[in-house]
């Protein structure tokens, strides 16, 4: 009795869907129901006649789709930036402390390409005849670049450049070196980037401490011509190399150019952070006088060439 039940309430079930489905099929304005013949299907022979009217195409399944397909990914605005200090702290017989920290960012935005970097270190050591602390070095040194490709394939391009620098060693108290010119992207990989310049600018040096008179006064100002070099090499996974160049030498005077080259090794530790080995060379062919340590009353000229060697930790982001 129950097996009867079930079959005849499946029995009109089917019945009323399939009335339901022929009323949805039914034309507009058409009362009559679907006929026999209407649900025969044709001869398999094929009808070369033209049809009247397009077959309709269900456009809803692909305006669902357009819908739930995952929202275009935000375009980041391009920076690519690192940060990295490192310190040095030595006690005993010599006491010494020492602290260093540098930033650097790129933009890379359709033609345009924005470079800006900055050096910081600081020493002291603690004089042997009494407790206080003697400046040896206070460096600072600021950049800014800003590119302008000129084709399509992101190989030519116009810069302007410009670099401050601080250098109490040196007895320098302001280098300022402005320049524009012509640069090639000569590589511009995923794992390799290297681009040389060439470009005209002045020059300008001013000195912290002046000799005394009669010595002449050290502030030296000139045009200068520019040849810079970017490379970046991505060794693997773990290492990268990189190294900023120029050489600044001058129009007016035949023996005086100044040269600076930033030279960095790194090693990803892990997602954001690495440890960098950093060496920095300023060349001056033509070094001012250094302040007099008395009792002498003149100083002595420093030395063309520095060097600055940084072991420091950063974060990428």
């Amino acid at each position: 009795m129950l097996r009867t039940t079930l079959v005849s309430s499946a029995y009109l079930v089917s019945l009323l869907s399939t009335a339901t489905l022929h009323a949805q099929t039914r034309a507009p304005g058409t009362d009559a129901a679907p006929s026999i013949a209407a649900a025969t299907p044709r001869s398999s022979t094929l009808d070369n006649t033209p049809l009247s009217q397009p077959i309709p195409v269900e456009t809803g399944a692909n305006e669902w789709s357009s819908v739930l397909q995952d929202p275009p990914p935000k375009e980041k605005d391009g920076w690519k930036s690192s940060i990295n200090i490192g310190g040095l702290l030595v006690t005993g017989n010599t006491r010494r402390r020492a602290a260093s920290a540098a930033a650097d960012a790129v933009r890379r935005q359709g033609p345009h390409r924005t470079t800006l970097g900055f050096n910081w270190s600081y020493a002291e050591t603690q004089s042997p005849t009494d407790a206080r602390y003697m400046l040896d070095q206070r460096y600072l040194n600021g950049s800014a670049k800003q590119d302008y490709f000129l084709s399509a394939n992101q190989k030519d391009y116009v810069f302007a450049a410009l670099q401050l620098q601080y250098d109490w060693a040196r007895n320098i108290e302001l280098r300022r070196v402005i320049t524009a010119g012509y640069g090639r992207q000569l590589i511009d990989e995923k794992t390799m980037q290297w681009s040389l310049e060439v470009g005209l600018g002045h020059y300008e040096e001013s000195v912290r401490i002046q000799p005394a008179a009669p010595a002449p006064n050290q502030d030296t100002d000139y045009f200068a011509a520019r040849v810079g070099s970017e490379f970046s090499w991505t060794v693997n996974e773990t290492w990268t190399l990189l190294n900023s160049l120029s050489y600044i030498p001058s129009l007016e005077k035949g023996d005086d150019f100044y040269g600076r080259s930033d030279t960095r090794l790194r090693a990803k530790l892990g997602k954001g952070q690495f440890f960098q080995l950093q060496w920095i060379l300023d060349y001056d062919n033509t070094p001012v006088l250094l302040p007099a340590v008395p009792p002498a009353t003149t100083g002595v000229k420093a030395d063309r060439s520095d060097h600055q060697f940084l072991l420091s930790f950063g974060w990428e982001f």
